[in-house]
């Protein structure tokens, strides 16, 4: 993405079709690192973020193994309890 898109701001909107010197390498080399750590700071913020979201459906799926998108949806906005049991009722017609 930093070489052959321009996708850095300190490299800038470059497109480096050779294999770049040794200096320009190092600056590839630095942003690429700096991207991915500030991608991996992003997503462990989300989860933690939605944790209590995520152990709910985890939860749910251990439980019915499969859901669709309403079911999901559901037990999100509602919570584990009343959900599950909304949908256990489903399952049980």
């Amino acid at each position: 993405m930093v070489s052959s898109c321009g996708m850095s701001d300190v490299i800038g909107p470059v497109h480096i079709k050779e294999r770049p010197g040794s200096e320009m390498q190092s600056r590839i080399d630095a942003e690429v690192v700096k991207l991915l750590k500030d991608a991996y700071e992003r997503v462990k913020s989300l989860l933690k973020k939605h944790e209590k979201s995520l152990h709910i459906l985890a939860n749910a799926l251990l439980e019915y193994k499969t859901l669709n998108a309403e079911e999901i949806k559901r037990i999100l906005e509602q919570g584990q309890a009343g959900a599950i049991s909304a949908i256990s009722d489903e399952l049980v017609q």
